[in-house]
């Protein structure tokens, strides 16, 4: 069966004025996106302002406080510390504190397990 409902033949006026409409409405959008876009960027940057602002005291108490003796020397890295302990050796296993090997003391950290 056919469609009861024939095709309607466009003229050349009618496909300039939708290729026309088309590209204004493309345009507007560009433009509305460009504009939604320059607004988010504004209020994230004034939101960052806002926050560097209210956090410059604190910041600055951060940089005067002292750091701790062993702080220029410690390491982030988790594996620095497991194979040299803040201040110690590790031989078989045994943590020795430096402190202790120096005076002659040798001092098991965890003296239950070598009773094993």
């Amino acid at each position: 069966m056919k469609n009861s409902t024939p095709l309607r033949q466009t003229n050349l006026a009618e496909k300039i004025l939708t290729t026309a409409a088309g590209a204004i409405m493309l345009v507007v959008g560009l433009m509305f996106s460009a504009v939604v876009f320059a607004v988010i960027v504004a209020v994230g940057l004034l939101l960052w302002g806002y926050l560097w602002w209210k956090t410059r005291e604190l910041r600055q108490r951060l940089r005067e406080r002292p750091q701790p003796a062993n702080a220029a020397n410690a390491s982030t890295n988790p594996a620095d510390f497991v194979r040299n302990p803040v201040g110690g050796r590790v031989f078989e296993g045994e943590v020795l504190r430096e402190d202790a090997a120096e005076q002659g003391e040798v001092r098991e950290i965890h003296p239950e397990k070598s009773r094993r």
